[in-house]
């Protein structure tokens, strides 16, 4: 909820130049909502900017690419960033 409310606000102020995706947290029950669904929901929501800029962390390599891991509590920061950056490239 409280990202929709953002997203309306950032909206009133028309289409920016650029947004740059400056989040992260390592230790957290909420990884992979802070790393991965937040940046990709804000941008979705929102009119699309000129320029998106993630950035991430080269942890990202070692990844894992197994997406059953959100939902079972054992998603790492690395997969977070990893899946980031492949939001990023789409």
């Amino acid at each position: 909820m409280a990202l929709i409310l953002v997203t309306g606000a950032a909206a009133g102020f028309g289409r920016f130049d650029a947004v740059i995706h400056n989040d992260g947290v390592l230790h957290s029950a909420d990884t992979v909502t802070v790393n991965t669904v937040a940046p990709y929901l804000l941008t979705a929501l929102m009119e699309k900017p000129a320029r998106i800029v993630h950035l991430s962390s080269s942890m990202y390599l070692s990844g894992s690419t197994d997406l059953r891991k959100p939902a079972d509590g054992t998603a790492s920061y690395s997969d977070s960033k990893l899946w980031l950056t492949a939001l990023a490239l789409d």
